[in-house]
């Protein structure tokens, strides 16, 4: 948490310890330094030396002199510690007059500003009164801030190990005197002598401390990493006991810097920005001094302003309330605060919603302004996303793993005061969900207070669902406050989802299969298959919904909060029983179309519309793929089951028919509209009723139609008069008028459908019994625009169409007509579609058979400058071209280059990609007009850059240079220009010819990226370039390495690494030092391409220039690997066992393999440093031993030096669980050692597989069961 923006971010488990009186703050000299100006060591050194008038001679001047030198040289402080001139100092004077010096050097000046020290008193000082503070100062400016405060120091320390002993400041290292002329009691800890005493012969400060840490939280303010004190303390602990639980540091520098100083020591570094005299610190203390001083205070002032909602608030605002709700006291401040603090906490609250995608917000339908929620909801400790373009409409946006949520289990849940979190085996308390912990159940107490809020809806709309219990009692408290109906309404809606969401992956129903394999289909089994194939309501985020909830001002829109959808399980009812039993299974179906019309009916009825034919469409174009899931697939299937039950039991089906709801136009309609068609579910005696059951609506839904209209056509001939007089009234009845619908649109309306139906049916049945032609003339009055073609179309399914779109190129319409008049209609026929996925396209039929005739209409547009670029795209990008004859080709050259180019502009991509096509004929047919040609086409991109943009959308993605330039018009000259064949046939050191340099240099002048997309395109070719004009290539392109525009430098390395090719051993001299900087940048231009970088290094590595030295040496990559990051390390482990995987491969300077290099790699040059050792790294080393058989033995013992202990989800594959591989049992000790290498305490975070190989361990080689390594990882196994 940060109590000011910019200031450094102190933990929140060090908050809440100091609030405890569970931290005792460690002082420095920086401390006294801060605002009082006395010196720190050196400065202290210094000040006796000048005192005493050491001589300049004297080894302590010249001591202090190159200690100051050294620091200022490296940068590096600590190299020679202070103590050591004290040390010296002692050789030669007095004990005492040096302390007396010191003291001297250390009395304050009147009016001292103490208010530092101040701060620090405050913030020792414990809620119980008592003052925790020890300092390794000598001054007594703590003292005077707080009179009567007691205070301890060597011999008579306080015993940390009794309740309260430490009550004041503990000079550990000594105090001055009140006259500050000497050292009080036994002296000063001063020189490496005295030093050694306290820590290390009689360590009399190092049990001190010791006896500290197994008690309290240390914090360290006013020293570095490098003083004294602290070489002496940490370090001899870190020794023993390992990285340090507990211990901090406030560290001025850069993030990783101040972390890197202190990790080695055990200690976490809390940095800050050092900037005005370390402002940033002492202001925070400050603050955290106010929150000491008044706990309670300090806690309602955060959330008083909370009340104005996060939007109101900075980030590290935000960040403060967000350390409140991450411990169970905070929360229940939260939670019972005076006021209840606003449901859009929920949003800050949680990292999904933090880290949601920005896009517009819809108001009234209409588009509204663009929001990215980090920037309202975002913590001051949230590593911030990406910025995302509007324009980008497929943004990608990752929740980083680090981001805190106020609703994940923190460490601090479970702690003593937590309540019992498990359930019992039996009895009322066995099926209830486990409890929650207390700070989760205090956060939900508040999600209760405000679940009638809009906001609380939204936010719960985006959950997979919340706790049972949370659920139960916002449900009360929806019933008590008198919410709005339709937030109660939302909050039913989200609770049904939850209850009835399935489990994840069908597991139910490959159970439910599993159970039947083994006991056949029994009532039980069709029930619970009836359960969970049943469909249930699902809470999903609107279609147009913003990325931040709906003003809580605004009346409740319950569209902008939650949408409501039907879910069908992807589980088939339509399953083989024995025929007892299908009955049953018809029935259970039937429920689940029950419950199916109600939720959909719950939910608007959309789909209720959409269900597909019973009798299938035969159509090819139809897609086929909604019958098969969904609501189609549960009708479909119920109606298949009852199709095969009506052979068995006709009498059966006909009751179940009788069950069906007869006030439902959708799902039932459609199935009584199928009956009607089978003669022994609906015998001729019951048409009529049938036909009743159907309504006037359902009769006429377009939806109904083809399965209607099928079934009278299936039963037309068998019915009587009587029933065939019923169906022609009910169809010239016609469909019923719309509410408030025009009387003239209706009669429209009416006549179409009934004309279409009544033709369809005369045409399809032996005839209907009145003047079909008569009455379709009466109807055309109303409908003048219907014709009997129509009516070809009345069975034709309303299911989604879908295929591939095929191109009609055919010319026949461009037949015989002028060059004037052939792009207007080529233009208008391309947008007028006759049928279903065809495209008409007669101009690109004429580019390919007639190009002449294409070029002529052209350029017959281009006399009044109009050039369209959907025709040029046509003609010039056609496969056609490919194929054109040298004439052809100088002919379109030459009409281009006559064309101005400003109307050249808006087909410079056609262009461009036609030239790159066509660059060999036409400069092999001729050269001039090539070389005007590719000037024309540059002087295009000089006047209108923007023209020559790569097509490869960027958006806020890092550039990818090789997309790039390969799909942009530059990219395709620079290709062209490697195509000139003037180029063919050249020797080494020839050179090219001056013409083709100009118009490659003429590419490299280009501006922005444009130049760039060229330097991708010809450092592709760098080795090639180089081979022919060392000259020009090291003039013109390697500098690029040595500009200041990183850009230009990123293209140029991902062309040369695109080509993954090692260049000669003069030009890869050139490049090394430049390859070297690159692998050690950790950029994300770098990351594309480490697997490239990895070999080029090896193959430097494992090369021999002409006096037999390494391209690059064992130094060089040793330096090399121990600076750079994982991410090359891993590439190159991998890069070399690529090559070692090769066995015939050898390295032609030294006649060695790469399996022999291999070893050589990892004994003689990779590092041993802690940062190499990473359990990614150690795990790539582990595999790398797993997979070579041949010398196994000897890659154990190459990487064990190397590695350390790898956690389960780290390893990248398992430790030899395949009986396939054989190590285990042919080198069973080395795969001992080399498990007991790896394999951490925690056996639960053991690799996959590591159990397995010990039990196969020691039946390999069966004394090993009592080695003493397979001993310590058997009790690891069984206690961990």
């Amino acid at each position: 948490m940060r109590f000011l923006a910019g200031g450094p971010a102190i933990p929140d488990e060090l908050l809440v310890a100091r609030d405890n009186g569970r931290v005792i703050f460690f002082c420095g000299a920086g401390v006294s330094r801060a605002r009082t100006g006395l010196p720190d060591f050196f400065g202290l050194a210094e000040a006796v030396i000048k005192e005493l008038r050491v001589p300049a001679t004297s080894p302590a001047h010249k001591i202090l002199a190159e200690a100051r030198d050294i620091e200022n040289r490296t940068g590096v402080a600590g190299l020679i510690s202070a103590d050591k001139l004290f040390g010296l100092l002692e050789r030669d004077y007095l004990r005492r007059d040096i302390e007396a010096a010191v003291a001297k050097s250390l009395r304050p000046k009147d009016n001292a500003d103490l208010s530092a020290h101040q701060i620090l008193l405050d913030l020792a000082t414990a809620p119980n009164g008592r003052v925790q503070l020890v300092t390794t100062n000598f001054d007594r400016l703590f003292n005077e801030c707080k009179a009567g405060v007691g205070c301890s120091q060597f011999p008579r320390l306080p015993d940390p190990a009794r309740q309260g002993d430490i009550d004041g400041i503990v000079y550990l290292h000594g105090r001055a005197t009140a006259e500050y002329d000497a050292a009080e009691n036994e002296g000063f800890v001063l020189s490496s002598a005295s030093f050694g005493r306290a820590y290390l012969s009689d360590g009399w400060a190092t049990s001190f401390f010791k006896e500290i840490l197994k008690r309290f939280v240390v914090v360290f303010v006013g020293y570095t990493a490098d003083d004294p004190p602290v070489q002496y303390l940490l370090e001899a602990l870190n020794l023993d006991l390992g990285t340090l639980e507990g211990v901090y540091a406030f560290q001025s520098g850069a993030q990783d810097e101040a972390v890197e100083r202190w990790r080695h020591k055990g200690v976490q570094a809390i940095p800050y920005d050092p900037k005005a005299q370390h402002e940033a610190l002492w202001k925070t203390l400050e603050a955290w001094s106010v929150r000491a001083r008044d706990i309670d205070g300090w806690h309602n002032g955060v959330l008083r302003k909370a009340l104005e909602g996060p939007r109101n608030l900075a980030a590290h605002e935000r960040g403060q309330v967000a350390h409140i709700v991450s411990t169970p006291e905070g929360a229940k401040r939260f939670a019972t605060y005076d006021q209840t603090l606003p449901a859009e906490w929920l949003c800050v609250f949680d990292q999904g919603v933090r880290f949601a995608r920005p896009s517009h917000l819809w108001v009234n339908h209409q588009r509204g302004p663009y929001v990215d929620p980090f920037d309202l909801y975002g913590l001051d400790t949230d590593d911030p996303p990406k910025q995302i373009d509007p324009d980008d409409h497929f943004p990608k946006r990752e929740i980083p793993r680090s981001a805190w949520s106020a609703f994940d289990v923190n460490p601090g849940d479970f702690t003593g005061s937590s309540p019992n979190l498990s359930s019992p085996l039996r009895g009322y308390g066995s099926t209830a969900p486990a409890a929650i912990p207390l700070r989760l159940q205090i956060i939900g107490d508040w999600i209760t207070k405000v679940a009638h809020s809009p906001t609380a809806v939204w936010w719960a709309g985006r959950q997979v669902g919340l706790n049972p219990e949370l659920c139960e009692r916002i449900r009360w408290e929806l019933r008590q406050d008198g919410a709005d109906s339709d937030v109660r309404r939302c909050w039913r809606l989200l609770f049904e989802s939850w209850a009835h969401r399935p489990r994840p992956h069908r597991r139910e129903w490959y159970e439910l299969q599993e159970a039947t394999k083994l006991d056949g289909w029994t009532s039980t089994a069709i029930r619970e298959l009836g359960s969970i194939s049943r469909p249930y309501l699902t809470a999903k985020p609107p279609y147009l919904e913003g990325p931040i909830p709906p003003d809580p001002e605004a009346t409740v829109d319950i569209d902008r909060v939650v949408r409501a959808d039907v879910e069908y399980p992807d589980v088939t009812m339509d399953v083989s029983v024995p025929a007892e039993l299908s009955l049953q299974l018809i029935r259970e179906c039937r429920r689940n179309l029950e419950t199916a019309l109600d939720l959909e009916t719950e939910t608007g009825g959309f789909d209720l519309d959409r269900i597909s034919p019973i009798n299938r469409d035969p159509d090819p174009q139809i897609d086929g793929h909604e019958r098969f899931r969904g609501l189609s697939r549960l009708v479909l299937s119920y109606v298949k089951m009852l199709s095969a039950y009506l052979e068995v039991n006709a009498t059966a089906c006909r009751r179940e028919m009788m069950t069906w709801p007869l006030d439902d136009d959708t799902i039932f309609a459609r199935l009584r509209i199928w009956a009607l068609g089978n003669d022994k579910m609906v015998p001729e005696s019951s048409v009529s009723e049938t036909m009743d059951m159907i309504s006037r609506d359902a009769f006429w839904s377009p939806y109904h139609q083809r399965d209607l209209l099928l079934s009278i056509k299936q039963r037309w001939e068998s019915l009587g008069a009587t029933e065939k007089s019923e169906f022609e009234r009910r169809i010239c009845e016609g469909p019923a008028r719309w509410e408030e619908e025009d009387q003239e649109k209706y009669d429209e309306r009416r006549a179409w459908a009934v004309a279409s139906r009544i033709q369809w049916l005369a045409s399809n049945t032996d005839g209907l019994s009145f003047d079909v032609t008569g009455l379709l003339a009466e109807l055309r009055i109303s409908a003048p625009d219907w014709n009997p073609g129509y009516a070809d179309g009345a069975t034709e399914s309303l299911e989604g169409r879908g295929g591939v779109v095929q191109k009609d190129k055919d010319i026949s319409s461009l037949n015989n007509m002028p060059a004037s008049e052939v792009l207007a209609f080529s233009r208008q026929a391309s947008s007028n579609r006759r049928e279903f996925l065809v495209e008409r396209d007669p101009f690109a039929g004429l580019v390919e058979k007639y190009p002449l005739r294409a070029l002529a209409a052209l350029t017959y547009a281009a006399r009044t400058n109009e050039f369209p670029q959907w025709a040029w795209d046509r003609f010039l990008s056609a496969d056609a071209r490919t194929s054109d004859k040298e004439r052809l080709i100088c002919l379109i050259a030459e009409r281009v280059i006559r064309y101005p180019v400003d109307c050249l502009t808006f087909i410079i991509r056609p262009l461009a990609r036609w030239f790159k096509t066509v660059a060999g004929k036409l400069s092999r047919s001729d050269v001039s007009v090539f070389d005007q040609l590719f000037s024309k086409l540059v002087e295009i991109l000089k006047a209108n850059p923007e023209s020559g943009v790569s097509a490869i959308i960027r958006g806020n993605k890092e550039p990818d240079w090789t997309m790039e330039a390969i799909n942009a018009p530059v990219g395709n000259l620079a290709d062209a220009l490697i195509q000139d064949p003037r180029k063919d046939g050249l020797t080494a050191k020839q050179g090219f010819p001056a013409k083709w340099l100009a118009h490659v240099e003429g590419l490299l002048n280009l501006p922005g990226d444009l130049r760039r997309h060229a330097l991708v395109i010809f450092s592709h070719q760098i080795s090639w370039l180089d081979a022919v004009d060392p000259d020009w290539t090291r003039s013109n392109i390697l500098p690029v390495l040595d500009g200041e525009d990183t850009l230009d430098e990123d293209a140029m390395w991902a062309g040369f690494l695109w080509a993954a090719r090692v260049p000669n051993t003069e030009l890869y001299q050139l490049l090394k030092p430049h390859l070297l900087r690159r692998a050690r940048e950790k950029n994300s231009g770098r990351r594309g391409y480490n697997q490239v970088i990895a070999g080029m290094l090896l193959a430097g590595w494992a090369s021999r220039d002409q006096s037999g030295e390494k391209l690059i040496s064992d130094q060089e990559f040793h330096d090399l690997l121990t600076t750079s990051d994982d991410d090359l390390r891993q590439n190159v482990i991998w890069q070399a066992k690529s090559f070692a995987d090769d066995k015939d491969a050898t390295v032609p300077e030294t006649g060695l393999n790469w399996s022999e290099l291999l070893v050589m790699l990892l004994k003689d040059v990779w590092p041993k440093q802690k940062a190499a050792k990473s359990p990614a790294i150690s795990s790539r080393l582990c595999d790398l031993a797993l997979s070579a058989e041949d010398n196994f033995e000897v890659m154990v013992d190459s990487i064990l030096p190397l590695v350390s202990k790898i956690e389960g989800d780290q390893m990248y594959s398992p430790i030899a669980d395949s009986t396939e591989n054989t190590v285990i049992e042919q080198f069973p000790s080395k795969f001992l050692e080399l498990l007991y290498a790896v394999l951490p305490e925690n056996a639960k975070s053991w690799p996959y597989g590591a159990a397995r190989a010990l039990k196969r361990i020691g039946e390999a080689e069966p004394f090993l069961k009592t080695d003493v390594r397979m001993l310590e990882l058997l009790r690891r196994l069984e206690f961990g």
